[in-house]
């Protein structure tokens, strides 16, 4: 199928890009930001359209990709003045805790799968796999050893796709706090070693 995949996007596709943001992380974040239209308001302003990995098909944003290592990332880093301006006052200190719950500390020589999220209607094509040799390709060209990622438990078809691609489960998280505030009910951690 016609699919382009690379890095960078346009900014009048960032509304597309947070909603398939939002398909991937709305799980984690609906107690603390129950409104999707707010969580998408959020994602498309801490979304970074120069760094996401975008996937196309025929001319339409299908799949996004957020990674981060190095000094890359993709967000942006002057996002936290909108972002708690969206949140108000009420909903900053639940929504910061559960964001804080899921950052990670990236050493230098790994690339960190934020998010792979695959628009419903093209699921099944082959777009996650053509994404994640995508995503191996960049961590080869950046020098990078090995790339890692969590799963939410109960994502299976995420952690079968992955382990297709050489990813193996290295830990299993739980967090009683995160059960809490997110609901999710633990997560594999998964690394793939790039020879």
């Amino acid at each position: 199928f016609p699919v382009t995949i690379g890095v960078g996007m346009s900014e009048s596709d960032l509304p597309r890009a947070a909603e398939l943001f939002d398909l991937a992380f709305s799980d984690k974040f609906r107690k603390a930001i129950p409104e999707s239209s707010m969580r998408i308001r959020i994602w498309e302003s801490a979304l970074d359209p120069k760094q996401i990995m975008a996937g196309y098909l025929d001319g339409n944003l299908v799949s996004i990709a957020v990674l981060s290592f190095k000094e890359t990332t993709g967000f942006r880093k002057a996002a936290t003045p909108t972002i708690l301006k969206i949140l108000g006052l009420r909903r900053i200190p639940l929504a910061l805790i559960t964001f804080a719950l899921f950052e990670k500390r990236i050493p230098v020589d790994h690339l960190y799968i934020e998010a792979i999220s695959v628009a419903p209607d093209v699921r099944g094509m082959g777009l996650g796999s053509t994404t994640i040799e995508a995503i191996r390709s960049t961590a080869v060209r950046n020098r990078l050893k090995t790339m890692t990622l969590q799963v939410i438990r109960g994502n299976e078809s995420a952690k079968k796709l992955y382990e297709r691609h050489g990813f193996v489960v290295e830990d299993f998280v739980e967090n009683l706090l995160m059960k809490y505030l997110s609901g999710i009910n633990g997560a594999y951690k998964m690394r793939c070693d790039i020879n």
